[in-house]
């Protein structure tokens, strides 16, 4: 009765482990998916309400209290209110910088929120749009990948840490 014991939490503790490990490549595509919504929220103030950029970022920052894109936003607010004579794309930056765990090593988007920043503010409205959409849909490749990387990172996970469970009730009997 006790082997079986042991054996129901060894294979429960490694299970909950494999599990654990594979929410953590949820995080990314929620990252992005979140990032696309506030994107398209900036867009929308910028486009129709006719706000500068410091009021779209305080505003779409409000909007996303609470999802995990939305630290770049108030980064970019908080950056813009603490130097005065800074540009839009230097606040854009900095909260680029504040959230830069967010983003895995090796993956481009970085890169093309970077290019972003630099390319905000400048030209006319069909300009913005045209600068907004290509975000959107380097963005949107960054979510398909991201996709598929979870989809299989998360069952190679589960599987690992269940088998793990397996290997190591065999060694101990």
């Amino acid at each position: 009765m006790l082997k079986l014991l042991g054996t129901i939490l060894i294979i429960g503790a490694t299970g909950l482990w494999g599990l654990g490990r594979s929410r953590v490549y949820g995080q990314y595509a929620g990252f992005l998916q979140d990032l696309l919504f506030g994107l398209e929220a900036l867009e929308t103030e910028v486009r129709y309400r006719q706000s500068s950029l410091e009021e779209g970022f305080l505003r779409v920052g409000a909007l996303m209290s609470g999802r995990s894109a939305a630290r770049l936003f108030i980064g970019a607010t908080r950056y813009l209110e603490s130097h005065r004579e800074a540009l839009p794309q230097e606040g854009l930056l900095a909260g680029i910088d504040q959230s830069r765990e967010l983003i895995p090593a090796g993956e481009p988007l970085r890169a093309y929120l970077e290019s972003f920043a630099l390319s905000i503010g400048k030209g006319d409205l069909k300009a913005q749009q045209q600068v907004f959409a290509l975000l959107r849909g380097q963005i949107s490749q960054c979510l398909a990948g991201a996709l598929k990387r979870q989809e299989k990172e998360e069952k190679l996970w589960r599987y690992l840490g269940f088998s793990g469970g397996v290997v190591i009730v065999i060694l101990l009997v």
